[in-house]
């Protein structure tokens, strides 16, 4: 338990160093901020610049925000190739039709590898699953 406290402390003066903020409490502080359950615990951390987001209401403002700025989406499309020019990209080829483009983003989680592939790019990155 020892080890992981230090590497607690650690941590915590890392993040105050690039000026997050933190409390720290012993066992019995932990306690009085809980005292509803029994803790277990040597000590805690509280992490104020810490925060809880609805991932999907994100989301959700990010897509309105993109629309608004113009930005137009392809959903349900199934991506087969590009087409390119003098080394750039200038078409993706889907299912449903070609697109002209002047960029593209390609961020479609763990299948980004095999997208980024037919691409001819090559990610020095890991999928969360196996495609």
């Amino acid at each position: 338990m020892k080890k992981t406290g230090d590497h607690e402390r650690h941590l915590t003066e890392q993040a105050m160093s690039l000026g997050l903020k933190t409390q720290t409490y012993s066992a019995s502080q932990v306690q009085e901020l809980e005292p509803e359950v029994e803790v277990d615990a040597a000590g805690g951390v509280l992490w104020l610049d810490d925060c809880h987001l609805d991932s999907a209401k994100l989301m959700r403002a990010l897509h309105r925000f993109l629309q608004t700025a113009g930005v137009k989406f392809f959903l349900n499309a199934e991506v087969k190739g590009f087409e390119r020019t003098d080394g750039k990209i200038n078409s993706v080829i889907t299912d449903k039709e070609k697109i002209n483009t002047d960029e593209i983003i390609i961020a479609n989680g763990s299948w980004m590898p095999a997208v980024a592939r037919m691409a001819g790019i090559h990610l020095l990155m890991q999928p969360g699953k196996r495609i």
